[in-house]
């Protein structure tokens, strides 16, 4: 399905192979602009399953425009016809084309010639006027298609994005700039995004997830449909975007590379490729940062960690004074009692601002550990907005690999182990 977007980008790619075009003989070989096509002015092209057709007309201003694309991208069309009329091609003759599994159709409405494009295995050809060419330099077609190649990116027409909510298959997801958080708590977070969802918790987006996610919200390459796609309804997506505009897209699967897209406010549908929106259809911690407590550690005052069978103590001081030229800062840092060197402190501290969340807990894992007391705990005393504040984060076993995490109240995570018992075995060998 859809092997017409493979093969225009097998056809864009021809020429890059035509630097070896001395190693076929010319004898036998030709363009396909030497069929005598002429300058195509109007033309059509055409795939089946669903049936899909584009007709491009050039306009008084020699622009490509379509009754079936909203928005033509006429450089990546006229780039189109000039790389296909240069592809070399042999005619052949003892070729059964009954054998042959069409692609797709090309029509120049304006002489009524019809290009046929079908392949054989690995081989493409090209059947014009009851004659059968070989298509010759071809490159192996590419599986990593697009849709959309003629067509300007779907457009959210939104200068800002302040909110968008997200409906899929996990859950219902909210995305703002709202947060919970002191000051200091959210500066190591790039995006400034959070995730809202039916847990307590307030999670910071990712940055490039976040990045991928408003590039696809404000461009998404499409090709707008006359009429529906049945879908089989695999999957359907909402996502109500809000900002100096407000949008809704509705999206099902079509199949394993392409979705339907319903823009509800001008009830416009559009052909999306599936590897393009993959970005929202994932589960929570698959857009968050996920870090239990990430502070910088310049604003940290204290830290306790204990386990069963250990117990430490970090303090910290941090001294800023000014001199000719600049602000600076003086740092003195304490693990129960025995100074340790700034360099030495700041990497221990990174096993420490590391650990992370894995996934959420279930119901059944969080009524387990109802009666159970913690194994470890650890305390962060830091500074920010001009007051002191603490982060109480506890452990408790889950299983031979996990914790269930327990921070300010709130227990609705699970985490794994393995950083945690790394994080004291690094403690004990900067103490020893």
């Amino acid at each position: 399905m859809f092997k017409w977007v493979k093969n225009i980008v097998f056809l864009l790619l021809i020429t890059f192979q035509m630097l070896n075009v001395t190693m076929i003989d010319a004898k036998n070989t030709m363009k396909i602009r030497e069929l005598g096509l002429g300058q195509p002015l109007e033309w059509t092209i055409i795939e089946d399953e669903p049936t899909i057709s584009y007709t491009f007309t050039k306009n008084n201003e020699q622009v490509w425009e379509s009754d079936s694309i909203a928005k033509v991208l006429s450089s990546n069309v006229e780039k189109f016809l000039e790389l296909l009329q240069e592809t070399t091609i042999e005619e052949v003759s003892e070729l059964n084309v009954d054998e042959l599994v069409k692609e797709y159709e090309l029509i120049i409405n304006n002489s009524n010639d019809t290009l046929l494009f079908a392949h054989k295995e690995d081989q493409s050809y090209l059947i014009f006027r009851d004659k059968t060419y070989k298509l010759l330099n071809a490159v192996p077609i590419i599986e990593d298609n697009f849709v959309g190649y003629f067509t300007e990116p779907l457009s959210n027409s939104m200068e800002e994005i302040s909110e968008f909510i997200l409906h899929n298959d996990f859950g219902q997801l909210t995305f703002n700039q709202q947060h919970p958080y002191t000051k200091i708590e959210t500066a190591p977070f790039i995006s400034q995004w959070y995730v809202h969802t039916n847990l307590d918790t307030v999670l910071s987006v990712e940055y490039k997830i976040m990045e991928k996610i408003k590039s696809t919200l404000i461009n998404l390459y499409s090709v707008q449909l006359e009429e529906p796609i049945q879908t089989i309804n695999q999957s359907t997506i909402q996502i109500d975007i809000k900002g100096k505009d407000t949008h809704s897209w509705l999206i099902s699967t079509i199949n394993d590379e392409f979705s339907q897209l319903l823009d509800q406010k001008n009830n416009i549908y559009y052909l999306v490729r599936n590897k393009d929106i993959d970005v929202f259809n994932l589960p929570l911690l698959n857009y968050s940062d996920n870090f239990i407590c990430l502070l910088p550690l310049d604003a940290v005052n204290t830290i306790t960690m204990e386990s069963q069978n250990n117990k430490y103590r970090w303090d910290l001081t941090h001294n800023l004074h000014q001199d000719d030229t600049q602000i600076k800062a003086n740092h003195t840092f304490e693990i129960n009692g025995k100074e340790i060197e700034e360099e030495t402190a700041r990497k221990l501290y990174q096993y420490l601002a590391l650990l992370n969340y894995q996934r959420v807990a279930t119901e059944s894992e969080l009524n387990s550990i109802k009666t159970t007391k913690p194994v470890a705990h650890i305390q962060y005393v830091f500074s920010s907005d001009k007051r002191t504040h603490e982060r109480n984060i506890s452990f408790y076993d889950l299983n031979e690999s996990e914790f269930v995490v327990k921070k300010d109240d709130i227990m609705e995570f699970v985490a794994k182990k393995e950083s945690f018992v790394t994080l004291f075995e690094q403690m004990k060998l900067v103490l020893q």
